[in-house]
């Protein structure tokens, strides 16, 4: 990590944006490495786990900074959006594993699940021919099926996300939805093993 990076982190916390994409475009404009995003998201994660942990002694303010910064740099599409789902992960499986709770829209279950749904690089049907596909032609998922290694790896890296959201989804629709998708890349998994 340089000294721009902390002071960035430090701008941060001072300026408490009320537009994180404003604040972004001026101090982390286009072209910011994403070695930047990832300390600077770093010192973020720290304030935003204290917040988790210990919400008596340190503000919900520190977790929403955190949470706002990521949401802004996926929207924005400054960051790649399944770099930011991974790291927005991190907050909703630490919560769940220690039993922390989160008060962010953008993380509730449906919000998450939404999230992770919308940085998908397939559309559902097409990843329903691609599964009937390998299933016909069997494990050459590199050869001739009309999906790259970056796509597979892309869909592939959200299961863990997709499957925290699965059981806490309350809308039926988009819970199965997710649960479709789940099996997809379960099935994908299988063949490409």
């Amino acid at each position: 990590m340089t000294t721009g990076e902390l002071d960035l982190y430090k701008r941060l916390r001072v300026d408490d944006p009320a537009d994180y994409r404003e604040w972004l475009a001026v101090h982390m404009p286009e072209g910011t490495h994403l070695q930047t995003w990832g300390a600077v998201h770093d010192l973020l994660k720290t304030d935003a786990m204290y917040a988790l942990a210990d919400p008596d002694s340190h503000p919900q303010a520190d977790f929403n900074r955190a949470v706002d910064f990521l949401v802004a740099a996926i929207d924005s599409k400054r960051i790649p959006a399944l770099v930011g789902i991974g790291w927005l992960g991190i907050y909703v499986t630490t919560a769940d594993r220690y039993g922390w709770s989160i008060e962010h829209p953008a993380l509730s279950p449906d919000g998450f699940g939404r999230r992770v749904l919308m940085c998908l690089p397939l559309e559902r049907s097409e990843a329903f021919k691609l599964a009937e596909k390998l299933s016909i032609e069997g494990r050459r998922l590199e050869i001739g099926l009309g999906l790259d290694w970056d796509t597979w790896l892309a869909i592939r890296s959200v299961k863990l996300e997709l499957e925290w959201s699965a059981p806490r989804i309350k809308n039926p629709q988009l819970a199965d939805t997710v649960k479709e998708w789940i099996e997809i890349i379960r099935h994908l998994d299988s063949l490409s093993d």
